[in-house]
């Protein structure tokens, strides 16, 4: 099954409510898209403070142009 990466920016109220249905709904997303969604890069002004939702570190930017790139 083909891999889309998925970018986001910002990561408030509903940016936290993206991650939780990518996340908690990935297998229902896949069977309906034919395609996984992965989240590749989150942008974000405080990437070091804590959240709602756990993400790698890697994963996670000050930097919106790299989200971009």
């Amino acid at each position: 099954m083909q891999t889309i990466d998925v970018g986001l920016i910002g990561l408030g109220t509903v940016g936290t409510g993206v991650v939780h249905i990518l996340q908690q709904q990935a297998e229902l997303i896949a069977q309906r898209l034919g395609a996984r969604l992965r989240l590749a890069k989150v942008a974000t002004r405080h990437p070091q403070r804590e959240r709602a939702v756990r993400l790698p570190a890697d994963l996670m930017t000050a930097d919106a142009l790299t989200v971009i790139r």
